[in-house]
């Protein structure tokens, strides 16, 4: 207990309590500061998860892209003698903006020619780009000896922005853009690909 003196009369008054002792809580600056610790951290974390989940879809976007080519190639090589000739030449100066026409079948019972088996494979082609990527478009160039061809896939990137941090990353993804695809913007991928037939 503490003891003061009272005024005038030296006697001493006790008081409850005892020696004074500081408190042992945490400061409201403290406290703050460990919020906006906590707050900050918190917000990278989602940014972080923002980031990762974009490029998870563009991941997805490649790798859909990778199977539309090997598919195209595959139909390319079982009708050779169609890809030979010229007959699965693809050219395109911009992406689709619209679903293509629905494939046509080969007319009758009768089985179809190979010129007509290269159309319904390319129209088919066209159809699977456009419904497995955003406004998705192919290109295909046979080289002159008919044993290779040049085969582009390209679609638009949602998740790309059209910022200048972004625009290099634009840059990388329209080098491997078909020469024929003019005023490529910078949300524009193309994956291009070299295959023997």
């Amino acid at each position: 207990m503490r003891e003061l003196m009272e005024p005038g009369s030296g006697h001493a008054l006790s008081l409850p309590g005892g020696p004074r002792c500081s408190s042992g809580g945490f400061s409201l600056i403290e406290t703050l500061a460990a919020l906006l610790v906590t707050s900050l951290g918190v917000m990278s974390l989602a940014g972080l998860l923002a980031s990762a989940s974009g490029q998870a879809k563009a991941s997805e976007y490649r790798a859909l892209a990778v199977l539309l080519a090997a598919d195209i190639a595959d139909r390319m090589r079982a009708n050779a003698g169609a890809a030979h000739l010229g007959s699965y030449q693809l050219k395109v100066s911009s992406l689709q903006r619209d679903a293509p026409d629905a494939p046509s079948a080969c007319q009758e019972a009768r089985a179809c020619t190979a010129a007509e088996l290269s159309a319904q494979d390319l129209a088919q082609w066209r159809k699977a780009l456009f419904d497995a990527l955003p406004q998705g478009a192919g290109a295909i160039r046979v080289v002159a000896s008919g044993q290779a061809a040049y085969i582009w896939v390209m679609w638009r990137d949602p998740s790309t922005l059209a910022g200048a941090a972004q625009r290099g990353l634009a840059l990388v993804g329209q080098l491997e853009c078909p020469p024929d695809l003019v005023n490529a913007e910078p949300q524009v991928r193309c994956l291009s690909f070299r295959v023997a037939l």
